[in-house]
């Protein structure tokens, strides 16, 4: 969109000297780091924004819909700068290029304050009028979703041997799974809470890549953010953010929480997984080799599953896991 030259020029007000394509992850969302004498912005070209938003009315855009929510309940986020409605483009602060993923000082403390941010989202007030809470990761979605991703990654490992479908019992065993899953009281949901989505600046974490957050389980962005295959924590790490997790979240306590925490983190990490694969064969994708996280992602669903009573939703990761 902005290859060319000259400059755009809806864009002269800022007295650009440069602009320099932003690395995405192969999405339809493009990516713009705008340099001038005194600063720096990003640019968010996406063509849903002319399509979906309306000024002072009632939109669909969710990105801006999520942005007004985040900022009345004080959760950090990335500022708008303005929104250019006939190019279809945002213009947003520029957080830098550090991430929770790439940070090495401070990086339990900065862990925490993800944790604190993840709370908060979790104590925004329902609002049905609102479209965010009119979404859900209901009974369907849940069993939709899971069953996907086993038969993506199975298909990947089995190539000469493409499924379909899955077993009666391991059909049965899914619903039983997701049925559980299904009981917890919901709350919003960041539904891609992960170290490369928490950006660090001025070793204050920022969020971004929020726009479709739903109505979940309230511990999928935590499993989102301890299991999150990119960042691989250790066990102790994971033991002691669990802890302060559950100290700061004393409203949110489940019973069982270790079987909550182990059922959901399976379901996040195989979704995680059919993602590698997929993104993995988008040719936009210039980021990363998501192919290398999808070992770490299959083993820990195996290491959860085998702590919980489904013998055949064992009996097939773990077959996946042999081929990991």
């Amino acid at each position: 969109m902005l290859s060319k030259k000259p400059l755009p020029s809806f864009l002269n007000y800022l007295n650009l000297k440069g602009i320099t394509p932003v690395a995405g992850d192969g999405g339809h969302r493009k990516y713009y780091r705008l340099t001038t004498p005194n600063s720096s912005y990003v640019l968010m070209h996406d063509p849903d924004i002319k399509a979906q938003y309306k000024i002072s009315q009632k939109h669909t855009f969710s990105f801006v819909n999520m942005y007004n929510l985040f900022k009345e309940n004080n959760i950090s986020v990335p500022k708008i700068e303005k929104i250019f409605l006939e190019e279809s483009c945002i213009l947003l602060e520029d957080l830098g290029d550090c991430s929770l993923y790439s940070t090495k000082d401070n990086a339990l403390q900065l862990y925490k304050q993800s944790l604190q941010e993840l709370i908060k989202i979790q104590n925004i007030k329902k609002d049905i009028n609102l479209p965010m809470f009119q979404s859900s990761f209901d009974l369907n979605f849940l069993i939709q979703e899971f069953t996907q991703s086993l038969l993506s990654i199975n298909n990947f490992y089995h190539s000469k041997n493409l499924l379909t479908s899955l077993s009666k019992e391991l059909v049965k065993e899914i619903h039983l799974f997701c049925t559980f899953l299904n009981q917890s009281s919901f709350c919003l949901v960041h539904r891609d809470y992960h170290s490369r989505n928490i950006m660090v600046k001025k070793q204050q974490i920022k969020i971004i890549d929020f726009q479709d957050a739903r109505l979940g389980h309230p511990l999928y962005d935590l499993a989102s953010l301890l299991e999150d295959p990119y960042a691989k924590l250790s066990c102790e790490k994971k033991e002691e953010l669990k802890a302060y997790f559950k100290k700061q979240a004393s409203s949110l306590f489940l019973n069982d929480f270790n079987t909550h925490y182990y059922s959901i983190s399976i379901h996040r990490l195989l979704k995680a997984s059919a993602s590698f694969i997929k993104l993995a064969n988008n040719e936009n994708n210039k980021v990363h080799n998501y192919l290398i996280d999808l070992p770490h992602a299959v083993k820990q669903s195996y290491d959860y599953v085998m702590k919980l009573n489904y013998p055949n939703l064992q009996t097939f990761i773990a077959d996946l896991y042999k081929h990991k």
